[in-house]
């Protein structure tokens, strides 16, 4: 049968607001293990303390809290946003990236925005709203399958790659997450992370990702 503390672990491990209460230290553990005892005795095969499971939870919150502050990244950096822009997904075709850099060479790298994405059935492009209908022309409006207008693109740059570091991007989407902030694409390079909102959402990831590179 499984202990007490790994069934107390794979409990909250489960319940977002639990692990994110004990990340925080504010977690009750009493109310918790009155909760959760029922379930940990079914578990366990056995009657089961509510101190056992107290004890439990507070070993929980202390390992977690050691790895929350391993999780928060050096946000010493600056944060840009750019508006205005589109997000549009096209089937994948043989001359697909043909009729792609036609386009390309259209654009001025200083001052346009063009991320290009390929999965194995799509390719998905985000760039300025205003070349919507051009693109929408080169790569046949017929095979287009995502079009989404007014984004905007909040991009975070680090002094130093980030790319080898556990849980940068878990940290951050984590807060997103919890202010309620859906988060319609990222992407990602060695030294810069771009999150793409719905122009409502724009102002309040903006907010939340500052007050994390404030702290």
């Amino acid at each position: 049968m499984a202990s007490v503390s790994s069934i107390v672990k794979s409990l909250v491990n489960g319940n977002k607001l639990l692990h994110e209460a004990a990340c925080q230290g504010i977690l009750n553990y009493a109310a918790v293990a009155e909760k959760i005892k029922e379930r940990v005795e079914k578990e366990s095969g056995k009657p089961v303390k509510e101190s056992a499971i107290v004890m439990a939870l507070r070993r929980y919150a202390e390992t977690a809290a050691e790895k929350d502050k391993v999780h928060q990244p050096d946000m010493k950096s600056e944060l840009i946003m750019k508006t205005g822009l589109a997000y549009l997904s096209f089937s994948k075709t043989p001359d697909f990236l043909e009729k792609l850099e036609t386009f390309y060479r259209e654009l001025d790298p200083g001052r346009d925005i063009f991320n290009v994405i390929q999965g194995n059935y799509e390719t998905s492009i985000i760039t300025n709203g205003r070349y919507v209908q051009r693109l929408k022309k080169l790569l046949e409006a017929g095979s287009i399958s995502v079009n989404e207008r007014e984004l905007v693109s909040l991009s975070i740059t680090f002094a130093k790659e980030f790319s080898y570091t556990p849980g940068i991007i878990f940290s951050i989407t984590r807060k997103l997450y919890w202010e309620g902030i859906n988060i319609f694409e990222l992407i990602t390079t060695p030294t810069e992370l771009t999150f793409l909102f719905n122009k409502k959402d724009s102002m309040k990831a903006y907010n939340a990702i500052q007050e994390m590179m404030d702290e």
